[in-house]
């Protein structure tokens, strides 16, 4: 009989301008997709974005409390989210992501102008989890390629900063 608390934030227009229609949106979404749409990174939209995935965390710390929680973060938008949660200092978390849209090959990644951070937050995670085998290919290779971390393919898991980070392939998305 699983269950779950909805809690909603309500970002103002300047916010959602920032984080969602510019940095997701015109950033990381054609990034990923491999457009033929050049991806927009301004700094201004970066710093609305971690200003927003630092308010989703903050959310998530103030309901969960001391309580033990799985905290299923859900898409592109989110990416530093668990890192905000384990900067927190809550062992009682246990984090995982699902990246519903496409992760670009190592070449493509690399002109993120914002890679290691996006890198990092999203191996903060416990468990990352891609649509198909080949994203998590090209994460486990952009990982290789930008940070300094021990990587192992046949496991799918990445060791960074003493913390390992599983990531699988889930067609659909987690079966909750």
């Amino acid at each position: 009989n699983p269950s779950y608390t909805l809690r909603r934030i309500f970002p103002t227009k300047e916010e959602r301008d920032g984080y969602y229609y510019g940095y997701s949106n015109e950033g990381l979404w054609p990034l990923s997709h491999i457009a033929y749409t050049r991806p927009v990174f301004f700094d201004s939209d970066w710093q609305m974005y971690k200003k927003m995935n630092q308010k989703f965390a903050d959310a998530v710390l103030e309901e969960v409390g001391s309580n033990k929680a799985f905290v299923w973060i859900q898409d592109f938008h989110l990416a530093l989210v668990a890192k905000y949660l384990k900067e927190a200092n809550r062992p009682n978390l246990i984090t995982s992501i699902f990246w519903h849209i496409p992760w670009p090959n190592p070449e493509v990644f690399r002109i993120c102008p914002q890679k290691n951070e996006i890198l990092e937050g999203l191996l903060a995670c416990d468990l990352i989890g891609f649509q198909i085998r080949y994203h998590c290919d090209n994460f486990l290779g952009a990982v290789d390629r930008e940070l300094e971390s021990r990587i192992d393919r046949e496991k799918m898991s990445i060791t960074y900063q003493n913390k390992e980070t599983r990531v699988r392939p889930f067609p659909i998305s987690f079966d909750f």
